[in-house]
């Protein structure tokens, strides 16, 4: 726990929520990073003579929140260590979960829980409720956020915490240890209380942590050898990929036995999309085959003849085994392109996330979401995220 110019029962709350923990084999460290402040120097000196578990360590001068962290990790002696800043509280099973999860998953190396925002009183404002392990939400921000627990033996792998991502360096932290970790366990289950305090990172009033936060993706981006530039975004961060990258060939695949369809859809790929390394692969009749012909004069288009009743996924199967594309892309004979870089940005998600399948989000003509992404347990099998919200809806 690093400590500065904390108000003296915020962190008097912070501690006693440790301390509360129905795990006992725990230690507290905590650094003070100069804060001048008499009153916080002695509550922390009670603590350490009444709590041999409770370390700190006082320094004369403030060195930064990274610093100070690191000085703390210094003090550690268990494998994991999780982080807790100096106003923010655990709930009081919080280690024990933590604790079953290291147990029934021996070789992880991160761990994180969902998490709420509490009011000064500690009341409970606003839960956020995490997804499990996504690469691409961590991207886009700092979703882990807290309770985050790491294998110590990991961060100083890494190179600990970096002091010129201050105001960023959780996730600094956060984007190396993912690449790193064997295995990352989600805790669904709210063990973290953090405090929506004036100027905290909880009321996203530090308008200078959005600088190094794009500073730390970009980092992040140019490690993993990925060409992109990332960009800050209203609700998130973005990995753009340069334009200059076309080497990811796609193969574009269209199950169709409507004529006008298939000539409309052809038309919007062709007109819509920036992106040049692509084919297209129509899967149709050997009557649609022939009214098409003329359409072959583009290098890009290749017609697969199938004669038997349609079947929408031995069509596809049929054309994919046609593609020379390291990505194939199905396209439905009725969708139509309506932004330009629509290719890149899936090309975007495989490159920068390492996924294996990528889905865009699909609007009906009137620009309400017909989906932007399936969820698993709605009416206890499966459904379409956002159905039917406007267009703009942010998640």
């Amino acid at each position: 726990m690093p400590v500065y110019k904390v108000k003296p029962e915020l962190l008097i709350s912070a501690i006693e929520s440790v301390r509360r923990q129905s795990y006992l084999n725990w230690e507290l460290c905590i650094v003070d990073d100069g804060s001048d402040d008499v009153t916080i120097k002695k509550i922390l000196e009670n603590y350490s003579e009444n709590d041999n578990r409770i370390k700190i360590q006082l320094n004369k001068t403030n060195h930064g929140i990274s610093s100070a962290t690191n000085d703390a990790l210094d003090l550690a002696t268990g494998e994991f260590v999780g982080l807790l800043d100096n106003d923010d509280i655990l709930t009081f099973d919080a280690l024990e979960e933590v604790f079953a999860a290291i147990k029934n998953n021996p070789s992880t190396d991160y761990i994180y829980s969902d998490e709420c925002k509490i009011d000064d009183n500690g009341l409970p404002i606003e839960i956020f409720s995490k997804p499990d392990w996504s690469p691409s939400a961590l991207i886009n921000c700092m979703y882990t956020g807290h309770f985050s627990i790491y294998r110590k033996k990991l961060i100083y792998d890494i190179g600990k915490f970096r002091s010129k991502y201050d105001f960023s360096q959780d996730y600094d932290l956060a984007l190396r240890a993912s690449s790193q970790a064997n295995n990352i366990i989600h805790i669904s289950k709210v063990l973290y209380g953090w405090r929506m305090t004036e100027g905290s990172g909880a009321q996203g009033d530090k308008p200078y942590a959005r600088i190094s936060n794009i500073a730390a993706l970009q980092d992040f981006a140019d490690n993993k050898r990925i060409l992109a530039k990332a960009e800050p975004e209203p609700y998130g961060n973005h990995l753009r990929i340069l334009k200059s990258q076309n080497h990811e060939k796609v193969s574009i695949i269209i199950p169709s036995d409507n004529f006008t369809n298939i000539s409309n859809t052809i038309d919007t790929i062709i007109e819509n999309t920036l992106y040049e390394n692509y084919e297209i692969i129509i899967v149709t009749n050997s009557k649609i085959a022939a009214k098409l012909q003329p359409i072959k004069s583009y290098d890009q288009i290749r017609i697969a003849k199938y004669d038997l009743p349609f079947n929408f996924s031995d069509k596809c199967n049929y054309g994919a085994k046609m593609a020379t594309g390291e990505i194939i892309v199905f396209f439905n004979d009725d969708v139509r392109v309506v932004s330009k870089d629509w290719l890149e940005i899936i090309i975007e998600a495989f490159i920068t996330t390492g996924a294996g399948i990528v889905g865009p989000k699909l609007l009906y003509e009137n620009y309400l979401i017909q989906h932007a992404g399936m969820v698993t347990g709605v009416r206890g099998l499966v459904g379409t995220a956002f159905h039917c919200l406007p267009h703009e809806t942010q998640a």
